[in-house]
């Protein structure tokens, strides 16, 4: 009886093998559709985005920034880019801002990631003291990456805003 049961152990090891390799094929399939999901899709118009932002965000206290604005704040130029739109407070106290960027062929992302945090630190830092309220807006606020979009919310409702350029992408 022996001998048959360690036939039969070999003859179930294959099968155990056989599942566990379909298990690892099943996951980096799984993987790699989470990755591809994630990266976004970058064909999407650059006005597109903008408007479904521009929608969800009240910019009626902001101002079009300009490309010195946008050099001065985050140290980057518009050539840097594909498209840029910068909204800027209008008011000398006011932090609310947005930033959405379109690199060139996703190339830069990391560049502009780490200017879009400078600026929110910087910022955090000028109003620490005496600007309670600016400082909870900053540190709430938003960077969000989609593809070959991101962008930096400072805003009461910047996780709809953030909602809605996930969503559009």
């Amino acid at each position: 009886m022996s001998v048959q049961k360690k036939k039969q152990e070999k003859k179930n090891r294959p099968d155990i093998l056989n599942l566990i390799r379909y298990g690892i094929a099943a996951a980096v399939v799984v993987y790699i559709g989470v990755l591809l999901a994630l990266r976004g899709n970058s064909s999407t118009p650059f006005d597109q985005v903008e408007a479904a932002v521009e929608e969800t965000m009240d910019v009626s206290t902001l101002k079009k920034g300009s490309g010195q604005e946008l050099k001065r704040f985050y140290g980057f130029s518009e050539s840097d880019c594909d498209s840029v739109c910068l909204y800027v407070p209008e008011e000398s106290m006011a932090v609310e801002e947005m930033l959405l960027v379109k690199t060139k062929n996703g190339s830069g992302t990391e560049s502009i990631r780490e200017a879009m945090e400078s600026r929110r630190d910087t910022q955090i830092q000028n109003y620490e003291g005496y600007g309670p309220e600016q400082v909870k807006l900053l540190e709430e606020s938003v960077i969000k990456e989609k593809g070959d979009y991101i962008i930096y919310i400072v805003s009461p409702n910047a996780q709809s805003v953030a909602n809605a350029f996930t969503d559009v992408l």
